[in-house]
């Protein structure tokens, strides 16, 4: 199912726009998302709850394990702080390509220059 992204600013709600994502959901178990590209199709990433997942980033990604998983939100529990909401569209973007050696490499050298 592909999924639309509202955005809202200040009190005015935009149309929705279709996004570059679709996602096939079952809550309280798992998700699968992939980018829809038109010159060829990209396979699926899966997450289970209990995976790790990307919430944020700046210099580093930051990542946390997938506590809860709705239609509309996903629940990531990073270690040291409280838990992150993500709404479908960023978690889409943030993690439709995610794979974690390469994020824990990528950070590690990272690490090393900041």
């Amino acid at each position: 199912m592909q999924f639309k992204k509202v955005y809202t600013r200040s009190t005015s709600k935009r149309p929705a726009v279709e996004t570059e994502y679709e996602s096939a959901i079952i809550p309280g178990k798992c998700i699968a998302i992939r980018r829809v590209d038109n010159t060829a199709s990209t396979k699926p990433t899966v997450f289970h709850i209990g995976d790790m997942a990307e919430y944020d980033s700046y210099n580093l990604s930051y990542i946390g394990v997938i506590e809860s998983i709705t239609n509309k939100t996903i629940t990531i529990k990073p270690a040291h702080n409280e838990r992150k909401r993500l709404d479908l569209y960023t978690f889409a973007w943030r993690n439709h390509n995610f794979d974690l050696e390469k994020v824990r490499a990528n950070n590690a050298e990272t690490m090393m220059y900041i």
